[in-house]
């Protein structure tokens, strides 16, 4: 017994090693606070069980990751002061851990949220679709069919911006709707969108629509996913709290909006793989405000 606690000690140590190597490659300790990075990896230690295959993959150290990094850095999550990447990165695991590899690549996932915080740290809601191409491209991407539908993707992704004065009950339905919309993505919708977006037509059989269309709604649902296990990791270390801090909603806010996407879920994907992690988080989040 004794022996299986020391290889088990040896093996949690080699890996949070492998794990460092991997921030120290990514530069990623240049851009945060040592205590936050140390809880970034303590997390994905704690919630990424195959992290070390994930992280072994040659697509995890490409150019896109690469891409990613550079376009994230300094980006950090409101409340906890965690790097943003942390859940970028935890999002792209679930796809990995869940989902073939050939039909979706966890390295797009890397900038599903890159349009929406661009136009939250300028304070532009006019930041395009078009502008994310182009900020891609100076960090070295190709420009190509690839490259236009990551954009497409995460242009599809972007929820609508707040406004200052919404209602909280109105700001809820606002992104339910959101969500339901993406739940509802026709071929169509994604195809006509590329076309507003770049000028011309989508250049891919009617299948491989089909198939971006599967792969739009898998990122919003892990996306879904990794926010509530990281608000329950956020409650279980305290650094998390009930009421609103410095503007921003509070627990049961979340819990309402989390419990009406769930409700969704179970409506158009009962067979979802995360979803039994996804309602214990729930249940989890829910007794604290019971």
């Amino acid at each position: 017994m004794t022996e299986r606690v020391e290889k088990g000690k040896f093996l949690g140590q080699l890996k949070s090693l492998f794990i460092y190597r991997y921030f120290h490659k990514l530069g990623l300790f240049e851009s945060y606070a040592d205590p936050n990075t140390k809880s970034t990896i303590d997390f994905w230690l704690g919630n990424c069980p195959r992290i070390v295959y994930f992280l072994d993959q040659p697509r995890t150290s490409s150019d896109l990751t690469d891409a990613a990094v550079r376009f994230h850095r300094g980006d950090v999550r409101k409340v906890t002061r965690d790097p943003y990447f942390k859940h970028l990165f935890y999002t792209g695991y679930l796809i990995f851990e869940h989902f073939d590899q050939e039909f979706i690549n966890p390295q797009v996932v890397f900038f599903h949220d890159a349009i929406e915080l661009r136009r939250k740290q300028q304070f532009n809601d006019g930041y395009s679709a078009l502008d994310f191409h182009n900020d891609l491209i100076t960090y070295g991407l190709d420009d190509g069919d690839g490259l236009r539908e990551l954009v497409l993707i995460v242009d599809i992704l972007t929820p609508p911006a707040k406004a200052d004065d919404i209602a909280r009950d109105d700001w809820i339905k606002v992104k339910i709707d959101n969500f339901r919309s993406i739940m509802d993505l026709k071929a169509r919708d994604v195809s006509n969108r590329y076309r507003e977006i770049f000028q011309k037509d989508l250049t891919i059989a009617d299948k491989e629509v089909e198939s971006l269309v599967a792969r739009i709604k898998i990122i919003k649902l892990a996306d879904l996913a990794a926010n509530m296990r990281e608000t329950v990791v956020d409650l279980q270390r305290g650094v998390d709290e009930k009421h609103a801090r410095n503007g921003m909603k509070d627990l049961d806010w979340r819990i309402e909006e989390f419990r009406q996407r769930l409700m969704l879920i179970e409506k158009y994907f009962s067979g979802f793989p995360l979803l039994e992690q996804m309602s214990g988080d729930l249940r989890y989040m829910e007794k604290l405000i019971s």
